[in-house]
């Protein structure tokens, strides 16, 4: 059988070599991975050194280790720091970012040092020492304000370090942060701390969270730590942990972050920047067969959003004519080593089905104030969660149906990129489009959203034959200036969705549906129809509904990374309208 995690890793690797600066002597370039997305260097690419290591001892090709020792080399020159720090690139001097290259190279040396000569290996030795006692006087719980996802990063780091070269201080600083950070787990079992201040609590109460970022980098590394040092009893405690994100991922094997605190990079199969869910799941496979199920179909994803021999930023960013960028492919390649490396090579023998398959009905959250509904077929994510920079006000931020996939995918409600050196800004698109469903009044030129407001409110009831969630709040421009009520009643049932809209001050329902360009859309009066190669997607509304541009135009958001066609439907004050959504097959 075809060791389908190896050939995709190839494939990654291969397309990272004939991106490498090879030809150029300077020393600022030379050894470096040219980002062909945002035409520039990034100052992690060195993380590729483990999965291209692997490939050379898989292979027994020198090229690939040669690439990995210049990454190492161009690394040492052009971030490097006088405390023997990283900085985050050449032009971000954040420093915490150093977890990941130790990491990085510490598990390259574990894993297949074998292949290196004895000079580089002991050079990479010292980079490591020199980055793990950086490290161990860097976070502290004195000092400590920064997302959980470093720390726990930082664990890990110690931990490889400990294993590597056999520092006792390695050894119980790691196991004094595991411990520690078990106390950000939230009584639903998410990890909390995604913030600069990670005790933070909103006025709802809730706690900073990210999806992606916890399933991807935080949760993976405290795997990764309590398994170096044998911590059974933490290994229990963060599969609980991870069952309980594992709620959020979506059958086709995307996890849904369209409303986590750091929902701005999300990119449907994780994270931007992060290192993939199979880092933690497949040390975790002993616990539960559903974490292999995950691994896979998360895998898969990949594959399917793979294109030239590199991970796209988002499910329709090729269609759009947005260009991979290359973080991505060299951060998600460590989690294909760490499959291969635990023997993980093709789909599990037996297939299980993942949470959100079953229906259920609702599911809350209470640390995030979000709802997951899964009845008729139908997926959604209901969010009134008030932590800032993403949809709020019960908005609608996942639609995902059985029989069609997504349909409706949030965006932040302005794209800007929070993070210049690890966001894409769009190339093929002048105006920035929010894709979250939500109700839209102007006045005086300014937009007030049902998505602005964090204080909305949202109750839930359930019978046998419907699903109802329903929304009360306040129209809000961004800078929280409010004016009139809005009500929003969602109703899930066998044949259709019902979306229920009210405004006091009136303006528009505006509902982005995902959409290919070579999707077939009807409009007529009350009705829209998009016609798909999976489904048909039927929109009617009690008034009637329209396209503000041509049936074959799009809007793109690189949240996401979805391509929509929006669909607008009047709003007059205090009177109260229905749109009905109803898939079939094609």
């Amino acid at each position: 059988m075809e060791n389908e995690v190896f050939s995709l890793l190839k494939e990654w690797c291969d397309r990272l070599l004939s991106l490498q600066i090879t030809e150029i002597e300077d020393t600022s370039l030379s050894g470096a991975l040219l980002c062909p997305a945002c035409n520039s260097i990034h100052g992690r690419c060195a993380d590729a050194v483990y999965p291209l290591l692997l490939m050379s001892d898989a292979t027994g090709e020198s090229c690939y280790a040669e690439a990995a020792k210049q990454l190492v080399e161009w690394t040492e020159r052009n971030v490097l720091r006088q405390n023997g720090s990283y900085y985050n690139d050449v032009n971000n001097p954040w420093r915490g970012i150093t977890v990941f290259s130790c990491i990085a190279i510490s598990e390259a040396l574990l894993h297949h040092g074998h292949v290196l000569d004895c000079e580089t290996r002991g050079r990479w030795e010292k980079i490591v020492n020199r980055q793990a006692n950086f490290l161990y006087h860097y976070f502290t719980r004195e000092n400590y304000r920064t997302n959980i996802n470093y720390v726990a990063s930082c664990a890990a780091a110690l931990a490889c370090v400990w294993k590597l070269g056999g520092n006792e201080k390695y050894k119980t600083r790691a196991a004094e942060w595991i411990a520690y950070l078990k106390g950000n787990i939230a009584p639903d079992f998410l990890i909390t701390g995604e913030y600069y201040n990670h005790k933070h609590t909103t006025e709802k109460g809730c706690k900073a969270v990210d999806l992606g970022y916890n399933v991807e980098e935080t949760l993976p590394n405290l795997v990764l730590a309590a398994q170096i040092l044998g911590d059974r009893e933490s290994m229990d405690v963060f599969a609980r942990s991870m069952a309980a994100h594992l709620e959020f991922m979506l059958p086709d094997g995307a996890w849904d972050n369209s409303w986590g605190c750091r929902h701005a990079k999300w990119t449907y199969y994780g994270s931007r920047t992060t290192d993939g869910c199979q880092l933690a799941l497949v040390h975790l496979l002993e616990q539960d067969p559903v974490f292999g199920e995950a691994a896979w179909r998360n895998l898969m994803l990949y594959r399917r959003l793979t294109g030239d021999g590199l991970l796209y930023g988002g499910a329709m960013y090729r269609e759009a004519g947005e260009p991979p960028c290359i973080h991505h492919t060299f951060c998600h390649a460590k989690a294909l080593a760490a499959m291969l490396n635990t023997g993980f090579k093709t789909a599990p023998r037996q297939s299980v089905a993942l949470p959100r398959e079953k229906e259920y009905g609702v599911r809350y959250f209470e640390s995030v104030h979000v709802h997951l509904i899964s009845k008729f077929g139908w997926k959604a994510t209901i969010s009134d969660y008030d932590m800032p920079e993403k949809p709020s006000g019960g908005a609608l931020t996942i639609l995902w149906h059985n029989a069609a996939g997504p349909l409706c995918a949030a965006s932040m409600n302005s794209y800007s990129l929070v993070e210049p050196y690890n966001m894409q800004m769009p190339r093929h698109s002048e105006e920035d489009f929010c894709q979250t469903p939500r109700i839209e009044y102007l006045s005086g030129g300014k937009r007030h959203m049902s998505i602005n407001d964090t204080g909305a409110r949202v109750s839930v009831s359930e019978s046998q034959d419907a699903v109802n969630i329903s929304v009360s709040g306040h129209l809000l421009r961004s800078e929280n200036s409010r004016t009139g009520v809005f009500s929003l009643r969602y109703v899930f049932s066998p044949d259709s969705l019902r979306i229920r809209v009210l405004s006091e001050d009136g303006g528009e329902y505006i509902l982005p549906l995902v959409s290919s360009y070579s999707d077939e859309v009807r409009v007529s009066g009350d009705a829209l129809q998009i016609r798909t190669s999976k489904a048909v997607i039927t929109v009617e509304a009690s008034v009637p509904v329209r396209l503000k541009s041509a049936p074959n135009e799009r809007r793109f958001n690189p949240v996401g990374g979805f391509l929509t066609l929006p669909i607008y439907a009047e709003l007059k004050p205090g009177e109260e309208i229905e749109l009905r959504l109803r898939v079939t097959n094609s």
